[in-house]
């Protein structure tokens, strides 16, 4: 995960829908720190729910101080004072870098953080390295890597069904036969196989199976399985109080236990109203109060099962209604906040405008989606029909979404879980504003798969399978545009539409008999994609008769279509046609029918498909070579690539060279993904072959798996291999053992690695050197450490580098002076380059080998007539850190200053800036001074890295001077250089005299120069951003060089504020539209513009008009986070009606929705919403008839331009 984050910090956002897992993901990340399996290199793991900062349990602090990161670990974790000896090695340990931090659950608490604990969160928030999780909906946070967890696969599915019936297979003897049953269940109906894919309502399903009648069940929305849920649960509660429920029909259930509903109902509901999951003292008097329920009498009423106390400290009050609590997943608050607000608009008058009102204020606030869902499905089953009409006419009335995406988000989620009932009074009106939208994202955007529309359709199977919804798809599917019909063709290949295929399919086969082959071409992506739906008999025919089309394009992608539809496509006739254009002439043919033979997964096929691969590793075609390859390294179907891995292994020892050579190339790069237990069986059994070679190969190969592989039969199979007569099997085994991490440093390997040590094969002796390191201080003896001494005196030189490498890794405080005294008498060898790794690897033990006797020696080696030993010997010393910064040594670094070599003066800068607090005496100081005048680019730079490391005793005016001038250095480093000492010297530094002297080089003739003076303003930040520098650096914009309009761009938009001025937006947004400048400046600009409204609010009607035009660049946009609100605050200011484009664009791109009521204009974006006060009416009514049928007008102008 943490290797796409580009630098140093490892911050990343994971999103997922409720009980996707993230909670579970950060346990099990967590799991597997502890026991070594990831991430190593945090000495700490520190897993934080974020609900848990609640107000009672991090109370207001006194005299205004603030918790801390270190009193979130001790309240969390260590529920006792700790001595100031312990508290101060865990302040060490928190202040450490390398602290991995879970946060878990930042939609739970972003909306409702106790004042006194933001600066708290902010604080944990900051940490370098963490894991942040939340819903989607509040992706509030700029975060560069975010992830997703979608949830379970097809394959998880089954998997976890099995794996819950084995685990009960004594108490229902039938594990096997109840997994079947609930799978094919599970995959008759595809809504109910969709929700299985999150794993806690799967997890619901198969605790319900058992013990609940599903044959009646044949539409399961999330609304009913949470309802069969409550409904186990309470029958669950009836028997532990011996009430029978056998006899019970689920409303005499709920009837009995209403009191005990009524409660939660009201609980959920008043948390839900307060935005907050944890449930105080407070809001539960409220819900018994309002539900006429005591916990005098019904003592029962926390523990029916839906409730936990948050009150888990081993002090704490024993009087349960005094105790915090919350429901054991935010999915049930909103199960029986929905069930509130049902028997609410049922309810008398008061209750009922409770409800209304509830549903008008948030059924745009994505915080709610679950909630309404849950209402859509519960008023659909309730008894009263009026209850529903009057919840659907609630949610249709005003306020309504201006811009109307949002609006359509909540229509397709209560729709689907009101299972499309076509007896809503308003379903064609719904089913219409739909369609609408559908046609718009699929018409307007370039990629509809990525709007938010897309995905509520995804998780919509029964609204998708609507004729109506259909028919719309296969009209757009005839358009003449052909961007349309290919951007429809991906849409529709995403969404779980199972059946009403007939006319679309008959679309497919309409072309694929066109005389033209660009049209059967471009027909067979799209059937491609919609693979298994589209396999029908006569459209596999059509496809067969196409493998003899004239059209090498046409055969290629009729393979690949047969390929993606799988098991329906394998019949004997295309098995046979593929086999046979294994011989075409055309090479991409050939690969293409290779792929699809190897696809269907018929033995015969993928036998004959490999085999022929393989022949093509040594096809005289590199092209064709590369794709064999790739084809056979990317193989996902399990047959077939395990069918390939056992072929491979068994041509490691056929007669020809060339395929030996081939296969083991494939399984050397194939590594842990051929890793399975059959195969290092068979791996295992060819380290005993009679042919040496397929001994080494295969030594490699299970090397290259890994750890996987490293069973007691493997290890001791590369053991005994260290023995083996060929010395390359023998370097083989080494190198495999090496792969085998932990597990295969045992005592007896160790014991074969040192006899190994007296080879007579340099390359074997090197590697038991390098394997024997690698296992460390695990395997470290006397003996071993003795035996690199002796290789030390090796004859080759690689062998000595290797003993030298591996005595650096181990830290035997027995041995280290013998260890040190060998190093030190091969700073004599005559060897150089040996001497230099001798450097290298005292260096590396740092100051363990910092002994008077080491530290003399690299003292002399800074005399010595090579200038790479006296380079080496310098960053030794530097590493020994304190023990070397002695006075004798900076006096040998500062001769070295006026060395001839100019390596070997950088190398002495480097250690003296490094011996920073020892170095930063007036001589040295002077002596760096001279440096900066060095005819070496490279010293000269070195020399301003070695002052500006000195801190406040170098800043002195001289410095300051020479390091101005070098301001117009000729080289570009320097510059650079000389620039960033400066602006670290900070306050030391007359700004005034910088400045006129960079403002002097931006009229410099060298572009260059212009371009490094450009950017040393930039670093400056605000105390370089006077008018006059403003006005010079937009002169750039006009340069003849685009390198030094691009810098001049950053340096504006650095300065932010005053510098981003009307000109500069018009300029840069030119700049952009000819390509000068990348989309990194728009953003930045962009940024900067609307982090500040007192920006935007300032900004002239043609530069509003400028950014509106470039606001049809939707890429620009969607980078944008949460400004939503301030450009709707931009134009209540202005009245500049240029802002209603952006505010469209924005809202629509990301799915914002924006009401006007009266006097107040709210924006639901991807945090609470925000209500804007309205100035007058005219601004409010100018931005309704703006949004007034503006899908219809932007789809009928797209129409009118292609036609």
């Amino acid at each position: 995960m943490f290797k796409i984050c580009k630098d140093q910090t490892k911050r990343l956002l994971v999103f997922g829908r409720a009980g996707i897992g993230k909670t579970t993901f950060c346990q099990y990340v967590a799991h597997k720190w502890s026991i070594g399996a990831i991430w190593q290199q945090y000495q700490l793991v520190v897993f934080i729910r974020l609900r848990n900062l609640t107000e009672w349990r991090y109370p207001l602090l006194t005299s205004g101080a603030r918790y801390s990161l270190i009193d979130i670990v001790k309240t969390e974790y260590l529920h006792h004072d700790l001595t100031d000896k312990y508290e101060t090695l865990l302040k060490e340990e928190l202040n450490n870098n390398q602290i991995l931090w879970l946060l878990d659950g930042y939609d739970e608490i972003a909306q409702n953080i106790p004042l006194h604990l933001k600066y708290l969160l902010e604080q944990l928030l900051k940490t370098p390295h963490h894991i942040l999780t939340s819903r989607p909906y509040l992706n509030t946070l700029s975060y560069d890597v975010q992830m997703e967890i979608t949830g379970f696969t097809d394959d998880n599915i089954t998997k976890y069904v099995k794996q819950f019936f084995d685990q009960t297979n004594d108490e229902m003897g039938n594990a096997s036969i109840q997994t079947e049953n609930l799978l094919n269940f599970l995959r008759c109906n595809v809504r109910i196989w969709g929700i299985a894919h999150i794993p806690v309502t799967l997890e619901l399903i198969c605790s319900l199976w058992c013990d609940t009648d599903w044959s009646e069940t044949t539409t399961l929305t999330i609304t009913v399985v949470y309802d069969k849920m409550i409904e186990w649960i309470c029958r669950r509660h009836l028997k532990k109080h011996n009430i029978p429920s056998n006899q019970m029909t689920k409303e005499d259930v709920y009837q009995h236990l209403h009191k005990e509903l009524a409660f939660l109902e009201c609980l959920a509901f008043n948390a839900m109203e307060r935005k907050t999951i944890i449930i105080s003292p407070i809001i539960l008097r409220i819900a018994l109060k309002q539900s006429e329920c005591s916990l005098q009498h019904q003592s029962h009423l926390l523990n029916i099962g839906v409730l936990k106390s948050l009150d888990y400290k081993p002090i704490g009050t024993i009087l349960e209604a005094d105790k915090n609590h919350y429901f054991v997943h935010l999915s049930f608050q909103e199960y029986f906040t929905a069930r509130y607000l049902v028997k609410a608009l049922d309810g008398a008058c008061d209750q009922k405008k409770k409800a209304i009102d509830f549903i008008k204020t948030h059924k745009y606030n994505q915080r709610y989606e679950f909630i309404f869902t849950f209402v859509s499905g519960l008023v659909n089953d309730y008894s009263n029909i009026h209850c529903r009409d009057f919840f659907w006419t609630t949610l249709l009335e005003e306020p309504l979404d201006l811009i109307g995406i949002r609006h359509a988000q909540v229509i397709i989620c209560c729709l689907e879980d009101a299972d499309c009932d076509t007896s809503i009074p308003q379903y064609r009106q719904l089913i219409n504003l739909i369609i609408k939208w559908i046609n718009y994202i699929i018409y307007m955007t370039d990629d509809a798969l990525i709007h938010p529309l897309a995905d509520s359709l995804r998780r919509s199977p029964s609204l998708v399978n609507q004729p109506e919804i259909v028919d719309a798809f296969i009209k757009l599917y005839t358009h003449k545009n052909s961007k349309i019909r290919s951007s429809v063709s991906k849409f529709i290949s995403v969404l779980p539409i199972t059946h009403s295929y007939e006319a679309l399919i008959q679309l497919h086969i309409t072309a694929l008999v066109k005389k033209a082959g660009y049209i059967r071409c471009s027909v067979l992506w799209p059937l491609a994609r919609l693979a298994a739906k589209a396999a029908t008999n006569e459209i596999i025919h059509r496809l067969i008769n196409l493998l003899d089309d004239t059209n090498n394009e046409v055969r290629k992608r009729a393979c690949y279509t047969l390929g993606r539809m799988g098991d329906k496509a394998a019949t004997n006739e295309v098995i046979h046609r593929l086999i046979h254009l294994l011989d075409d002439p055309d090479n991409k043919v050939t690969l293409s029918a290779l792929e699809a033979l190897l696809k269907l997964d018929a033995k015969e096929a993928t036998n004959e498909a490999i085999h022929r691969l393989i022949s093509l590793l040594n096809d005289t075609n590199n092209n064709v070579r590369e794709s064999a390859f790739g084809i056979l390294v990317r193989l996902d179907e399990k047959a077939a690539k395990y069918e390939a891995i056992h072929q491979l292994i068994s041509l490691l020892n056929d007669t020809d060279s060339k395929i030996r050579k081939s296969a083991f190339g494939v399984l050397l790069r194939l590594g842990e993904k051929a890793a399975t237990n059959e195969t290092t069986h068979r791996l295992l059994r060819l380290l005993d072959d009679n042919h040496s070679e397929v001994r080494k190969h295969t030594c490699y190969i299970l090397g290259a798996i890994g750890d996987k592989a490293a069973t007691n039969a493997m290890i001791y199979k590369f053991i005994n291999l260290l023995d083996d007569t060929n010395y390359e099997v023998r370097k083989s085994a080494c190198h495999a053992l090496a792969r085998m991490g932990n597990k295969a440093a045992t005592n007896e390997a160790a014991h074969r690695l040192i006899r190994l040590l007296d080879d007579t094969d340099n390359e074997v002796r090197k590697h038991a050197c390098s394997t024997l390191g690698a296992m460390g201080d695990k395997v470290a003896t006397n003996e071993m450490i003795h035996k690199f001494i002796n290789l030390l005196d090796d004859t080759n030189y690689e062998v000595r580098k290797s003993a030298c490498h591996a005595l650096g890794r181990i830290d035997n405080k027995a041995t280290i002076n013998e260890v040190i005294h060998k190093l030190i008498s091969l700073l004599d060898d005559t060897d150089n380059e040996l001497r230099k790794h001798v450097c290298s690897t005292l260096g590396s033990m740092g100051d363990k080998a910092a002994t008077n006797e080491v530290m003399h020696k690299l003292i002399s080696l800074l005399d010595d007539t090579d200038n790479k030993i006296k380079e080496s010997a310098c960053y030794a010393l530097v590493k020994m850190g304190d023990k070397a910064a002695i006075d004798e040594v900076i006096h040998k670094f500062i001769s070295l200053l006026d060395d001839t070599d100019y390596g070997v003066k950088k190398s002495a800068c480097y250690a003296l800036g490094e011996m920073h607090d020892k170095a930063a005496k007036n001589e040295v100081i002077y002596r760096l001074i001279i440096l900066l005048d060095d005819t070496d680019c490279g010293v000269r730079k070195s020399a301003c890295y070695a002052l500006v490391n000195m801190g406040d005793e170098a800043a002195t005016n001289e410095v300051i001077h020479r390091l101005i001038r070098l301001l117009g250095d000729t080289d570009n480093e320097v510059r650079d250089s000389a620039g960033y000492a400066l602006v670290r010297m900070g306050d030391k530094v007359p700004i005034n005299d910088v400045i006129h002297q960079l403002i002097s080089l931006i009229g410099d003739a060298k572009y260059d120069v212009r371009k490094s003076a450009c950017s040393t303003l930039g670093r400056m930040g605000d105390k370089a951003a006077t008018n006059e520098v403003i006005h010079r650096v937009i002169s750039l914009l006009d340069d003849t060089n685009s390198k030094v309009k691009e810098s001049a761009c950053h340096v504006l938009l650095t300065m932010g504020g005053k510098a981003v001025t009307d000109e500069v937006v018009s300029k840069i947004f030119v700049m952009f539209n000819y390509g000068e400048i990348g989309i990194w400046a728009i953003e930045s600009m962009l940024t900067n513009i609307f982090g500040s409204l007192s920006c935007m609010s300032s900004m002239k009607h043609d530069a509003v008009q400028i950014l509106s035009n470039c606001v049809e660049r939707e890429d620009v946009m969607f980078r944008l986070k949460n400004v939503s609100e301030k450009f709707i605050q931009a134009y209540v200011i202005t009245g500049i009606s240029y802002w209603l484009p952006i505010i469209k664009k924005i809202c629509f791109t990301k799915g914002y929705a924006l009401t006007v009521d009266k006097d107040t204009i709210t924006v639901y974006g991807s945090e609470v919403p925000v209500q804007l006060p309205l100035s007058n009416e005219e601004l409010g009514q100018t931005l309704r008839n703006y949004f007034v049928n503006w899908p219809e007008e932007s789809l009928q102008s797209y129409n009118r331009v292609v036609n």
